[in-house]
């Protein structure tokens, strides 16, 4: 999470917006307006640890003369991304059986193989046509002649609170950079030459930010410069990059952040007017 130093050049309620900057298969970069980094770092914990993922909680070992102990063949097992349909299955704490077991709470995962094979994730079969592993090239074990394992993996819904096997992305955030020339700049062509990401351009003996997206306010700049060449953050903007790490696109795990935070602080000011009442 690079954040640098911070201009604090805007007040506070600045005008909100939204603008997405990247996106690739299973990541986005958003710039988000008018928030702070404690409103950032909250979105951040949030998508992390609050957003509900599916993943293996229980293995069942039926056989296993492989060379990976017991611990660490479910261990790998229980690691194993899981791509799932969110509308079709819920936590168990909210299903109807109880916390049981059934259909809508839990999927099985089957795996039985025998040598010599290499084992990947995708020969994993699952109760549901629609689970399977993120990336079924996933390596799981090695099993040389004579060697076999039959195991039964059971999939539940949960968050990172629980378990970092849940959690759901790696989000990060930084400041949008903003040049400051801080007084006359006696090696301008060394100061840009010197920025890592190429951020910085020359228009005469003139330093200008070319494209700001790229400076990760590393600080290198105003180094070479003797302080007369400095990029700070503005943390009124904040830029996001979110990379999913389970079975949901990006967008769908910043929208379940959102809607998290919005359900604590309703169930704070419920609580909070509950006991200003008493």
């Amino acid at each position: 999470m690079l954040m640098g130093k911070s201009s604090k050049s805007k007040a506070r309620g600045s005008k909100f917006g939204v603008k997405l900057l990247q996106k690739g298969e299973d990541w986005i970069e958003l710039e988000v307006d008018g928030i702070d980094y404690s409103m950032a770092n909250a979105i951040r914990r949030s998508a992390r640890n609050n957003v509900y993922t599916l993943a293996v909680e229980y293995v069942d070992i039926i056989k296993n003369t492989s060379a990976l102990y017991n611990e660490m063949l479910a261990h790998r097992i229980g690691l194993v991304p899981l791509k799932f349909d969110p509308k079709r299955y819920v936590p168990k704490d909210k299903c109807d059986c109880k916390g049981k077991g059934c259909p809508k709470c839990e999927v099985k995962l089957v795996l039985h193989k025998k040598g010599p094979c290499t084992v990947y994730a995708k020969d994993m079969k699952s109760s549901d046509e629609s689970v399977k592993p993120v990336n079924g090239d996933e390596i799981i074990v090695k099993l040389k002649e004579g060697q076999e394992i039959n195991l039964e993996a059971t999939a539940i819904l949960a968050t990172g609170k629980r378990h970092a096997r849940w959690q759901s992305c790696v989000i990060g955030y930084r400041y949008f950079p903003e040049l400051r020339i801080n007084g006359k700049v006696e090696n301008p062509k060394e100061v840009v030459k010197a920025c890592p990401t190429k951020a910085l351009k020359l228009e005469g003996n003139t330093i200008k930010l070319a494209d700001p997206y790229k400076c990760d306010l590393c600080g290198l700049c105003k180094e070479v410069s003797e302080n007369a060449v400095e990029v700070v953050g503005d943390d009124t903007r904040i830029i996001f990059k979110v990379e999913s790490v389970c079975g949901l696109p990006p967008a769908e795990i910043m929208k379940a952040s959102l809607k998290s935070i919005t359900e604590e602080l309703a169930d704070f000011e419920k609580e909070l007017s509950a006991k200003l009442k008493a």
